[in-house]
């Protein structure tokens, strides 16, 4: 599941999730709008709020994703 239909099925802010990860908001928009990759340390953090619903899979583009 990507990280932005996590946040959004959810209801949950950018901020209240950064503060669950121990990143800043910016960082969590730069992640769920897909203009940044995350480092391990992120993936292992996101996975752990996420109870596993957002995975480092999730932040590679799709074949269909990648053609566009």
């Amino acid at each position: 599941m990507k990280l932005s239909d996590y946040l959004t099925e959810r209801k949950i802010s950018d901020s209240d999730f950064a503060d669950s990860i121990k990143r800043d908001a910016t960082t969590v928009w730069r992640l769920k709008t897909e203009r940044t990759l995350p480092d391990w340390k992120t993936v292992a953090a996101i996975i752990d709020a996420t109870e596993g619903a957002v995975t480092a899979n999730d932040f590679v583009p799709t074949q269909h994703e990648a053609a566009h």
